[in-house]
């Protein structure tokens, strides 16, 4: 079962947010504060990190960096507890992974939480270069037609 991590200091939203994650099929590990939460990265396997958080509150941003160094790929999303189009916007820019206003019903939250669980990161390869003799004597012969 995929481990959730939740972060939230507002006991109302923590257990709003377990309820949903955990009737998704989730197993969900709660998190009082970022350090707790950065315990979380290297004491269970979680498969994404979501953050409960008012539109003044920095706590995404505070937790990201530590995010970023100890898992890069894990995906953090950011679940709202206003409309606000210009922090979510914010948030985006500064590397969440989703932003999630409310309500948080298991219909809003199911495809955010199942995309995220998909997500892997970006593939990298290395593409051998071409010989370049080949290219050479084939440059050669058009100029001699």
């Amino acid at each position: 079962m995929p481990a959730v991590g939740i972060l939230a200091r507002n006991e109302e939203q923590r257990e709003a947010l377990k309820l949903v994650v955990e009737e998704l099929g989730y197993e969900a590990v709660c998190a009082l504060d970022a350090s707790e939460a950065l315990g979380l990265l290297s004491s269970r396997q979680l498969q994404l990190v979501l953050v409960a958080q008012t539109p003044e509150e920095k706590t995404a941003e505070g937790i990201l960096s530590g995010i970023r160094r100890e898992a890069p790929l894990l995906p953090v999303l950011v679940a709202l507890s206003e409309h606000e189009a210009a922090r979510a916007l914010e948030l985006m820019k500064a590397g969440v992974f989703e932003v999630i206003v409310p309500p948080w019903t298991s219909d809003r939250l199911g495809p955010c939480l199942s995309k995220a669980m998909r997500f892997k990161g970006t593939a990298i390869e290395a593409i051998r270069p071409a010989d370049r003799p080949q290219a050479m004597v084939l440059a050669a012969i058009v100029f001699l037609v």
